[in-house]
């Protein structure tokens, strides 16, 4: 029955295809040549305005309780991603032969696993992918790193001398020629949003995100990076692959200012950043210190009387993945943050839905039920450095930890849990109001 051992692979690794889940300018205003009206603290410590006085609020009110349970309680924050990248493996047979077995039609489909387990991967595994690829598939494969990892000029070259690789099929071959003809915009062009997107149609958008923001394209770049955000979690991506998608969100939040719409504003005597704040909320603007400092390339809150400030008019929104353990902020269509998160654990997960931005507060009180109120800076206190209460339901929010090595972990009774450092980074882009959705 030897004979047929070939067909069996093959057989198993076609299952595997169709099982596979299909969720899981330059620096304003540095002081020097006018006089400096205010300091780097932006405002007071809670952002109260319009929901009443108070330092504890929602804070006060959230029924998660501390991280008391211990390391032994917690998943292993890599677990989820460490199984999908086993269920990807077992697709294509784990033997590294799967793309040398097959013939015809057959041919094309396992090629596309192989690029599908390909673009899966960390950029420093993907070497161990081509090693299990046939030889057409690993020359095709070898190309697009290279375009991935230094730039598109080698490889639009290649294309144009060689033509596109047929191995994966039309798809692939149709965006391969237009990038290779008309580079990012002829690829902006062909690639259309699709419901359940391909393997080839994943590997071109981030060619597209990044080949768009690293040549200043950033409508076009930050449309699909943005795309790529919201799909990976939902096509059983590991959440360090989507992680090395974050400096890119970075890049496209220090440049929003060159294709997002704004409106300008003078700063004048007195005014700080918690001011302008105050006054863009008066207009029915919903705009944030932080945002602005970003959208403005500064690197602090500091203001000259004088300074044009451009002030950014598209709201902001979260949009967060609890099986990916993701959070992201998002300015419109784009993408300008990417933090990993730790969510609820086990019969106290965290809630799925639409939520808005309530209370926001500096060094909260931890006020667990039928305890004493737990201060800020306690070891015991589980809300690190900020609180970002949810108006809907305020037992639940987004805050820091005080246990920075566990988050990416099911560690909380369904709060959204982030690393002090990037809480306050959270803190500081979005304001009250601001809109929450999380996801399975």
């Amino acid at each position: 029955m030897d004979y047929l051992r070939p067909f069996a692979h093959l057989f198993c690794a076609l299952c595997a295809l169709f099982l596979l889940p299909a969720c899981s300018g330059d620096e304003g205003g540095d002081g020097s040549e006018a006089s400096l009206i205010s300091l780097d603290d932006p405002g007071p410590s809670v952002k109260t305005e319009g929901i009443g006085e108070g330092t504890e609020g929602a804070a006060g009110t959230t029924s998660e309780a501390g991280v008391g349970d211990g390391p032994g309680s917690e998943q292993d924050p890599g677990s989820r991603q460490n199984a999908n990248s086993r269920a990807v493996e077992a697709s294509l047979g784990g033997n590294g032969e799967v793309g040398t077995r097959a013939s015809g039609g057959d041919e094309e489909r396992v090629a596309n696993l192989v690029l599908r387990r390909w673009h899966l991967a960390l950029a420093t595994d993907r070497s161990g992918v081509l090693r299990t690829a046939s030889a057409e598939v690993r020359a095709a494969l070898e190309g697009l790193n290279s375009l991935l990892a230094e730039g598109s000029a080698g490889y639009r070259e290649e294309l144009r001398v060689s033509g596109p690789p047929r191995v994966f099929g039309a798809e692939f071959a149709t965006y391969a020629k237009a990038f290779a003809d008309d580079g990012v915009v002829g690829l902006a062009t062909t690639l259309k949003n699709q419901p359940d997107p391909s393997a080839a149609w994943m590997t071109w958008t981030e060619v597209l995100a990044r080949e768009g923001l690293g040549q200043e394209q950033y409508r076009s770049g930050g449309a699909a990076l943005g795309r790529l955000v919201r799909l990976m979690p939902v096509k059983g991506y590991p959440r360090p692959r989507i992680l090395e998608l974050e400096p890119l969100t970075r890049s496209l939040s220090r440049n929003a200012f060159r294709f997002q719409p704004f409106q300008e504003y003078t700063v004048q005597s007195g005014d700080s950043m918690y001011v302008v704040r105050s006054r863009m909320r008066g207009q029915g603007l919903q705009v944030d210190y932080g945002w602005m400092r970003d959208f403005n390339n500064k690197r602090n809150f500091d203001l000259v009387e004088g300074e044009e400030l451009k002030i950014p008019t598209t709201p902001l929104s979260i949009q967060a993945w609890r099986g990916a353990q993701l959070l992201a902020v998002f300015s419109g269509e784009f993408p300008i943050r990417l933090y990993e998160i730790s969510i609820g654990v086990a019969g106290e997960e965290t809630p799925l839905g639409n939520f808005t931005v309530g209370l926001e507060e500096k060094d909260p009180v931890y006020w667990p039920k039928g305890r004493a109120a737990i201060p800020y800076g306690n070891a015991d206190n589980p809300l690190g450095e900020r609180w970002i209460g949810f108006k809907e339901s305020p037992s639940y929010g987004i805050h820091g930890t005080n246990s920075e090595s566990t988050i990416g972990s099911r560690e909380t009774q369904g709060c959204l849990r982030l690393h002090n450092d990037q809480v306050i980074d959270l803190f500081d882009l979005i304001d009250q109001g601001t809109a929450i959705t999380i996801q399975p």
